[in-house]
């Protein structure tokens, strides 16, 4: 029998370490698992878990509280966008411009060289008024004052304009940069970085009236406008004008004239920037888009030569009625359509048909907006205020907020199918994985959810 080494022991040391590590490995990557199962059971059974409505429950319920971001009695905030970089700023378009709101707990206490917009001095806000029992604070808000002023118009095009006098009919924020896009009642559309009072630059294709809708493309480098007389413009590379900021730069958009000069109502992006679906008066006969008389969906791909003028592909939806808003679903496969029915549509890009008509609100969907950056949940908004969240894969509901901003009636101004008269509730939303910011006919901005009651905030 052969002696054991002098170094036998060492070897038994190094055994036994190794043996830890390893066991502490594999407690590790166990435990790693069973949080990925854990996370992937919670995904499949609740994908999106906040809950806003008042009789919801659980721990990632708001129990129906809201803070009150901006308030304008009898005013009708059209549209709202919130700023991708932190801090969140947020535009919204009144009746007396586009206002800025931030969050005061993002606010530093001394201008930094990156935020030198803002003014050195926050005040807080006044005393919290509880309205009724199920309301977070509804917090009155102080004006903040921008650093840019008259002179700083001297630096940019005389066709520069402020925020306080400009009216947007329509608000889109840029997924990657500070800035974002209004578009107006003249039909034209201005490029802003949030935090400055001065626009940078102008875009007008022709004069087409009102603008309703706005996007940008999925990295920014491309802007889709929706004009009320059926006509689709799309701006490559809005960067360039927003950076040279040199007045308003006209005939430089891809135009698609979607319903033969009837309402188009809404469009978006369905892949980077070429592919576009339009919504809106399926009755239109004159000019472009006859093929599709009866379709009120309607994709064009801007790469054919007929783009302009006849759609790609259409589809039927809300059993042959006009659709007023749309969606992309996270899978890139589904789009949805809410109509004046108050129904949702669910139409199948790959078979470029209808598979689904759900019944979902008792009026017109004014809106329809992806929780932002995930897309687990879809969030809808009506005409008579109420508001549904929607499971983004099943299209069951997960919540109803009822009566989210009181019906008011407005009267609405400009050219291209303005000038009527009508009853708003809801009018636009934001969805976030914490929170759900709306705005209304009732001259209200909201942010509901678990935990802000206490939100502080300042408008610029």
């Amino acid at each position: 029998m052969a002696s054991i080494p002098d170094f036998a022991p060492f070897l038994r040391e190094a055994a036994t370490v190794a043996a830890a590590i390893d066991a502490s490995n594999t407690a590790r990557l166990q435990q790693v698992n069973r949080r990925r199962a854990r996370d992937a059971t919670d995904f499949l059974d609740n994908p999106f878990p906040v809950r806003f409505s008042a009789g919801a429950t659980g721990p990632w319920s708001g129990r129906g509280k809201f803070s009150v971001l901006f308030r304008e009695e009898g005013a009708l905030i059209r549209s709202l966008c919130v700023a991708s970089s932190d801090p969140p700023l947020m535009a919204m378009s009144t009746p007396r411009g586009i206002q800025l709101v931030i969050p005061s707990s993002y606010a530093p206490s001394k201008p930094t060289q990156d935020d030198i917009h803002l003014s050195p001095t926050f005040r807080s806000p006044k005393p919290a008024n509880r309205s009724n029992s199920w309301s977070f604070f509804e917090s009155e808000y102080d004006n903040m004052v921008l650093y840019a002023d008259e002179s700083s118009r001297k630096k940019h095009s005389p066709d520069a304009v402020t925020l306080s006098e400009t009216e947007a009919t329509a608000l889109a924020a840029h997924p990657r940069r500070r800035r974002f896009a209004s578009g107006g009642a003249d039909g034209l559309v201005r490029l802003w970085n949030f935090g400055e009072k001065i626009s940078r630059a102008g875009l007008r294709d022709s004069n087409h009236g009102r603008v309703v809708s706005l996007q940008f493309s999925a990295y920014g480098d491309g802007l889709l406008c929706t004009y009320a007389n059926g006509y689709v413009a799309i701006w490559h590379d809005p960067d360039v004008y927003h950076s040279h900021a040199s007045g308003i730069h006209e005939g430089d958009a891809i135009k698609i004239n979607a319903f033969g000069n009837r309402r188009a109502s809404d469009a978006i992006f369905l892949d980077e920037r070429n592919l576009v679906a339009v919504v809106g008066d399926q009755s239109g006969v004159q000019g472009g888009a006859s093929s599709s008389v009866g379709h009120s969906l309607r994709v064009f791909d801007i790469r054919e030569a007929s783009s302009s003028m006849r759609a790609t592909w259409t589809a039927r939806v809300h059993t042959s009625g006009e659709a007023r808003s749309l969606a992309l679903l996270e899978d890139r496969m589904r789009i949805v359509t809410g109509g004046c029915d108050g129904s949702l549509s669910v139409v199948d890009s790959r078979t470029r048909a209808c598979v689904a008509e759900l019944p979902a609100h008792d009026d017109e969907v004014i809106c329809l907006r992806l929780e932002s950056p995930r897309g687990r949940a879809l969030a809808s908004g009506c005409r008579n205020g109420d508001i549904k969240i929607w499971d983004a894969r099943t299209l069951r509901v997960l919540d109803l907020i009822p009566k989210a901003h009181s019906p008011t009636r407005q009267w609405l101004t400009g050219t291209g199918f303005g000038g009527l008269v009508g009853t708003h509730g809801v009018r636009d939303l934001y969805l976030t994985d914490r929170s759900l910011t709306t705005c209304g006919g009732d001259g209200l901005v909201k942010v509901w959810g678990p935990g802000w009651g206490d939100f502080d905030h300042q408008v610029l």
